[in-house]
């Protein structure tokens, strides 16, 4: 119920700054269409958005400050936001073409994909709120929050349910452990 009133202050925040939330996209998808000039756009809408989530007081100049401040680290963040999918893609891939047991590691390569792309969207955002301007620190944090997601969501908890695995039928005895866990839930 919490998330919801902060939801609601920030969308009242946001109506409040809406043109200027508006130019600053404008700003952020022109950063985009030059290759150099992207990832400093990414650290200046987070700048400027970090703000505007914090109730502070928000202009343009935020959005510049963010794009000059700290040039490496958001390549670094910007590079690793390209570059992950991009292996994991091809590692998924790689192993849906080969021939015989190999081929199981393809829904691992998927749910690494999954969990990688929970913890991609947090690295900008942290990399502004926390308090350590660190690209290691905000990794860190990043995975803390996607795998705290997947542990308070029933559905991806990574226990099956009785019926989750009666609806598996034979698959579920592929790993006879699935089945104790099961008659624990």
């Amino acid at each position: 119920m919490k998330a919801f009133m902060v939801m609601g202050r920030v969308l009242k925040a946001t109506y409040g700054e809406l043109f200027l939330c508006v130019y600053l996209s404008l700003f952020w998808w022109l950063g985009h269409v030059l290759v150099v000039t992207a990832a400093p756009a990414m650290m200046g809408i987070n700048n400027a958005c970090n703000r505007l989530a914090n109730y502070k007081r928000v202009d343009n100049s935020y959005f510049w400050e963010g794009g000059r401040t700290a040039i490496a680290r958001g390549w670094i963040l910007y590079l690793i936001m390209l570059v992950t999918p991009l292996a994991l893609a091809f590692n998924i891939w790689f192993y849906s073409r080969a021939d015989g047991m190999w081929r199981v590691f393809t829904v691992f390569w998927l749910w690494v994909f999954l969990i990688a792309l929970m913890v991609l969207q947090y690295l900008f955002p942290l990399l502004w709120q926390q308090d350590e301007f660190n690209v290691r620190l905000a990794l860190r944090n990043a995975v803390l929050l996607a795998l705290r997601g997947l542990k308070e969501n029933p559905n991806m908890s990574g226990r099956p349910s009785k019926q989750a695995l009666e609806e598996a039928g034979p698959l579920c005895h592929l790993d006879p452990h699935l089945d104790l866990l099961a008659d624990e839930a």
